[in-house]
């Protein structure tokens, strides 16, 4: 019997892109809602959906410069959620603490989303009109939620 596996995307930086090509191992223990994030993910975020309908949400939050697309088997990654500006507000994801190409089988890398902004550049957009970009919680009210 065939064991269950995931497709799923990935936008990241070049940087670390270029580390999962030379074959390291990945590691991210970060706890996204300890830094405002409205999600249950720790670690790497995983899209189920596919870019040319993620990017209209993740545009600015993610880092632009590759966009991966992976093979995981289904107890590597923890299914999570997170909260984005779209209708009914949240989308399910997939969260893992660490990878590499041992534990994924890489389809493929994308430079089609490049040119869109990502975090940096929209952390510099912010700062250029006196916006100092932080990782303060939003809250609810805030979100007019």
């Amino acid at each position: 019997m065939r064991k269950k596996r995931l497709r799923l995307y990935r936008f990241m930086s070049a940087d670390e892109y270029g580390k999962l090509i030379a074959g390291v191992k990945l590691a991210n223990d970060t706890i996204h809602a300890d830094h405002g994030c409205h999600t249950d993910a720790v670690g790497f975020c995983w899209s189920p959906v596919p870019p040319f309908q993620s990017i209209r949400y993740l545009s600015g939050i993610v880092d632009t410069a590759y966009c991966v697309c992976a093979i995981f088997p289904v107890g590597k990654v923890r299914k999570c959620r997170g909260r984005y500006n779209v209708r009914g507000g949240w989308k399910n994801e997939y969260c893992c603490t660490s990878y590499s190409l041992d534990d994924i089988e890489l389809v493929y890398a994308s430079r089609d989303w490049s040119h869109l902004p990502g975090k940096k550049e929209t952390d510099a957009i912010l700062r250029s009109f006196g916006m100092v970009p932080t990782d303060k919680p939003i809250t609810d009210k805030e979100l007019n939620l």
